[in-house]
């Protein structure tokens, strides 16, 4: 025998299935907020990640400069001029290797290395300057320079196509 169904019993199952389908447009409005929260996280990622590659390469650009001014300096003679530029480059380099965490060991030695000469070259000529000799040779130090200048221009090179 088959019942027929009262009012009551099609209004319990009209609440199923609205219960039902207000359940799956639930989990799929959490599904697209979940999907929407990671596309926004890691768009903020590139984002960061561009403004740090973006910074580090203004830091490259800025010390080739100061090294082409240290080489201009050192060439007049300007030696009372030179222990502030020496220490603003380093700091520039200093921040190039604590910004960049891509670099490879062998740029991060390279630059290390050129932290080190510059620090060696301002040794000199605070020594040079302290005890008022002139015996500081800028041909020879424009050398050392030309040679961390060459390094560091084919490491902003590699910056610039490691971006594109």
């Amino acid at each position: 025998m088959i019942e027929t169904l009262e009012l009551s019993d099609w209004i319990s199952i009209a609440g199923i299935l609205v219960t039902i389908i207000g359940f799956a447009i639930t989990v799929f409005g959490v599904w697209k907020a979940k999907t929407a929260a990671t596309s926004a996280r890691e768009a903020a990622e590139r984002v960061q990640a561009s403004v740090i590659r973006e910074a580090v390469i203004v830091s490259f650009s800025s010390a080739v400069t100061s090294m082409e001014e240290i080489k201009r300096l050192h060439r007049v003679e300007a030696w009372a001029l030179m222990p502030e530029r020496y220490s603003s480059l380093r700091k520039h380099m200093i921040l190039i290797i604590s910004t960049h965490k891509n670099l490879s060991e062998e740029h991060k030695a390279s630059i290390q290395t050129a932290i080190a000469q510059f620090r060696e070259l301002e040794r000199k000529v605070e020594s040079s300057l302290a005890e008022n000799r002139a015996d500081l040779n800028s041909a020879k130090m424009n050398k050392i320079v030309t040679a961390q200048l060459d390094k560091l221009d084919e490491l902003l090179n590699f910056m610039k196509t490691e971006q594109a």
